[in-house]
């Protein structure tokens, strides 16, 4: 498959998809959309990648690496380890496309899956906001002889106050947490972060 050209196989490929398909829809008790088939673990999928998308980029790269002589076999084997960006390529293709046609809110969802942790809900979406903190924590001796207090926070980026927001956890950190309560502890010996998840697994930079 690495080696053989798609179109010699091309029939075998569909059938081996069409069962992987029907495989997962029978594991899940779900019919799949092809927007939910097509997007990958790297951008909150289910990581189904289809043979058929991604078969004809082994080939071209063996065919390519063997033309060469002497070094063929290493150029192969250097070649094979780029397949990880190859299909990458493909996967953000992908998602382009169906970000093109998606309405507002779920070109939003995709692209707040375009981030680290995707597909790592830590809640289900939800079109409330504003009751969303779900603990606090302190360190009393964080460093340096200081302590730390964290709040922590778990937000839908699908809401309807930040499906326009580039960043949701962010500007939630900035404007729910640290507006409201990095006043009270000037001269305090604690240290205030604001840790804010996304219900798709985002969460913002200090809270890292």
């Amino acid at each position: 498959m690495r080696t053989t050209p798609l179109v010699h196989w091309e029939s075998h490929a569909k059938t081996f998809d069409a069962t992987v398909r029907t495989a997962t829809e029978s594991i899940i008790k779900s019919p799949l959309s092809a927007a939910a088939y097509d997007v990958s673990t790297r951008f909150g999928g289910l990581g189904i990648r289809r043979l058929i998308d991604h078969a004809l980029l082994p080939s071209r790269l063996a065919i390519t690496r063997v033309s060469h002589n002497a070094e063929k076999l290493g150029r192969m084997s250097r070649g094979f380890r780029k397949m990880p960006c190859l299909n990458v390529g493909v996967d953000r293709k992908t998602l382009d496309r169906l970000m093109e046609k998606a309405n507002t809110r779920e070109k939003q969802r995709l692209r707040r899956l375009d981030c680290k942790h995707p597909n790592a809900w830590t809640a289900l979406p939800s079109a409330t906001d504003g009751r969303d903190t779900i603990g606090d924590v302190s360190f009393a001796n964080w460093r340096y002889g200081r302590g730390l207090a964290i709040d922590v926070a778990v937000i839908c980026p699908l809401a309807d106050s930040h499906v326009h927001q580039e960043e949701p956890c962010e500007v939630y950190a900035e404007r729910q947490k640290h507006k409201r309560y990095d006043a009270g502890f000037v001269g305090s010996n604690y240290d205030f972060v604001a840790m804010v998840f996304e219900t798709s697994g985002a969460v913002n930079s200090e809270g890292k």
